[in-house]
């Protein structure tokens, strides 16, 4: 009797081992909740075992906001000390040592990993604001495969994401297809005739045409729509439009420094994304003269410089890095039904993290110069995960300011996405778009920060 079932993962997904004492950022570090189930929760409060029974009643709360299977309760973490209650000075689990992983919550029990069920499908994946995870993932230059593996029966799943998760009365014709949709994406994203800025610009391109689709209920449609995408992918029919785009370096750097100030705003916990966010700030020398303003020219100088000397030169080799960066969040977030919100609000997403991770690692090679390199990549990725992706409210924060400013469109992202040509003068902006000089200050705050 077969006691394995069958999953589907990225070909990585075998090779990942946690080893929390080697962890350069340990996950248990940090001012956050985690949900604990009900299961584990009501497990753990029958735990006579004196050495560790004081602390779950200490750190483990119930939640009575709304609780859930899954949010039955919260695991609080020691403010004092910033990390949780239970890891010890070896950075080990003291719960898990004195009781058995059999009481860990799901949570702490598989993360990093991710767990999805669509269409009846089981999918697994893995975070990479894990830093071993980071540097298996991002680091392989073949590229990442989804593939079946088997694993037994028995090893504990939590679902992250199912069909009640993204399915919405807006998109449910669509879900017939998400299967090509998801390998059509992957496959693009993978496409390296194309640099990978023109990837992501082709396949924002592809999902508008979608979100039309699908707003106009003719899903029916979109086999057809995968299959022109298909073709001009392979006789160059991107080219021409690719070219036309134009680089505008000061739009980049206005209005994605301002949105990724509007998370350190709202506080930030981790020691490792603010020795990045630093760098960054150096590099490109975002520094105040006496009247409290910045050199713009000087700053888009040092970005140009930065890009030209520093990180072009590494990162032209190393694509694949982003690349699997994208692929991995594309099957990890089920794109681009990642939640019920447009189609293409989930790409807009998709792209101000692309163009953050992008605008902040020029500015990390224009501080480290000559010595950057892929240790500073996967650092930062795997930060900036932590940081920015794991705060769903941060994240729909981000989509609300977009469309209340009007930039949720396909002209601004492409805008972000174009990346200079080395062999072009530095532009600093040209026709219609000279007008977005006003989007330093643009963003409406509301006052309600969380």
């Amino acid at each position: 009797m077969n006691n394995n079932r069958k999953i589907l993962a990225p070909d990585y997904y075998n090779k990942f081992i946690c080893d929390g004492s080697k962890c350069e950022d340990n996950c248990c570090l940090g001012n956050w909740n985690i949900w604990v189930d009900e299961e584990h929760y009501k497990k753990l409060n029958k735990v006579n075992n004196i050495n560790i029974k004081e602390k779950i009643q200490k750190y483990i709360k119930r939640n009575r906001s709304n609780p859930s299977k899954n949010t039955y309760a919260r695991l609080k973490q020691d403010k004092e000390l910033g990390k949780c209650a239970f890891l010890t000075e070896e950075k080990m689990c003291s719960m898990q040592l004195e009781l058995g992983a059999e009481y860990l919550c799901d949570v702490c029990m598989i993360y990093p990993r991710y767990h999805n069920r669509i269409n009846e499908e089981l999918e697994k994946s893995i975070s990479v604001s894990c830093p071993l995870a980071a540097e298996l993932i991002l680091l392989n230059e073949k590229g990442i495969d989804i593939v079946v593996i088997e694993e037994g029966k028995s090893i504990r799943t939590s679902i992250y994401k199912s069909n009640e998760a993204i399915i919405s009365k807006n998109n449910i014709g669509a879900l017939k297809y998400l299967n090509e949709i998801r390998v059509f994406s992957m496959r693009l994203i993978k496409s390296r005739e194309y640099k990978v800025w023109e990837r992501l610009t082709i396949l924002g391109l592809f999902v508008n045409k979608l979100d039309l689709i699908v707003k106009e209920k003719k899903a029916e449609n979109i086999p057809k729509l995968i299959e022109n995408f298909k073709h001009l992918l392979t006789n160059g029919g991107f080219e021409e439009s690719l070219s036309q785009i134009p680089y505008q370096a000061h739009v980049q750097i206005k209005l994605l420094k301002e949105l990724i100030d509007e998370r350190f705003f709202r506080g930030i916990h981790s020691l490792r994304y603010m020795n990045c966010y630093t760098e960054f700030l150096v590099g490109l020398g975002y520094v105040r003269d006496e009247d409290q303003n910045m050199d713009l020219e000087n700053i888009l100088m040092n970005y140009d410089n930065a890009f030209q000397q520093y990180y072009n030169p590494f990162m032209e080799s190393r694509e694949y890095i982003l690349e699997n960066y994208l692929v991995n969040h594309i099957f990890k977030e089920v794109f681009p039904f990642s939640n019920k919100e447009t189609i293409f609000d989930n790409f807009v997403l998709m792209v101000i993290q692309y163009s953050f991770i992008k605008m902040l690692l020029i500015g990390m090679a224009g501080y480290h110069k000559e010595n950057f390199g892929e240790q500073h990549v996967v650092k930062l990725i795997q930060s900036f995960s932590k940081v920015i992706e794991h705060s769903d409210t941060f994240k729909t924060h981000l989509i609300e300011l977009l469309k209340n400013n009007g930039f949720n469109t396909m002209a601004y992202m492409t805008l972000l996405l174009k990346q200079r040509d080395v062999s072009m003068s530095r532009c600093q902006g040209d026709g219609s778009f000279d007008n977005i000089d006003y989007i330093k200050g643009f963003l409406c705050f509301d006052g309600n920060k969380q």
